[in-house]
């Protein structure tokens, strides 16, 4: 029995955890400088009501505020979501769920339906690369088949 999807998720499950923390506290201390521990536990304050400058208090609200302001904008400019992007993540999700119910080593996947082919890891995203080429990126190929089966039929 080989290594299934389900099989090496679950093994490296505990070093992505420990990963995951340690490069949220790296990122952390990066760019919000060590706690101050003693002081917050000394005062009894949470982490939000530690500066008592009504100064800096108020440069930090004006900070926050660019910062929301600044991100609404960027966030405006993107648009709605558009026909081929919604494609694109649903070819994701179906090569991502492909590829987990491949082989679920505790019951029988998708590969055993099909009868005289080797299913491998590749064969997922395949068909992921096939879909991107066939998926219109507009929709536009919908009004020409309209067009025709009106005029011609």
């Amino acid at each position: 029995m080989g290594i299934s999807f389900t099989s090496w998720s679950a093994f490296n499950l505990p070093p992505m955890v420990v990963n995951l923390t340690v490069a949220f506290l790296f990122l952390y201390v990066k760019y919000s400088g060590w706690p101050r521990w003693q002081e917050l536990l000394a005062r009894g304050k949470s982490w939000r009501q530690s500066g008592s400058d009504p100064i800096e208090k108020a440069k930090r609200a004006k900070n926050l505020e660019n910062v929301r302001h600044f991100l609404e904008a960027e966030y405006e400019k993107l648009g709605p979501i558009g026909f081929h992007q919604l494609g694109i993540a649903f070819v994701f999700i179906l090569v991502v769920v492909a590829w987990v119910t491949r082989d679920l080593g505790y019951s029988s996947g998708w590969k055993d339906l099909i009868d005289g082919a080797e299913a491998g890891d590749s064969s997922p995203v395949m068909l992921g690369v096939v879909l991107l080429f066939i998926l219109p990126r507009k929709l536009t190929i919908f009004s020409t088949c309209t067009f025709f089966v009106l005029h011609f039929f």
